[in-house]
């Protein structure tokens, strides 16, 4: 498990592909993650710069169409309140949870 920054948000049909990278600000290895979570934000640019919680050792697999190399993780439900799980400003990204 890794803690990183998102840094892009593409609304999908049917979720949303959120391009996350690993160290300070734009810098680092980029992945691609497709998160079925859209329904639970009405403006998903809200969540560009949140450091949140992603699995990122997975193997890619396609989804809606796009190849996502990790998950985010977030606890609840999309239709009645989904919270991502995120990291306070002191934790850089790029830090290993565990």
């Amino acid at each position: 498990l890794l803690f990183v920054m998102a840094i892009a948000i593409h609304n999908l049909p049917e979720g949303i592909a959120a391009g996350v990278g690993f160290g300070t600000g734009n810098t680092g290895e980029a992945l691609t993650i497709a998160a079925g979570i859209a329904e639970a934000f009405a403006n998903p640019e809200v969540l560009v710069g949140k450091k949140v919680a992603v699995l990122a050792n997975l193997p890619p697999r396609k989804i809606r169409g796009i190849v996502s190399c990790g998950m985010i993780l977030a606890a609840g439900d999309p239709k009645d309140g989904l919270s991502l799980l995120e990291v306070g400003e002191a934790i850089a990204p790029g830090t290993r949870i565990g």
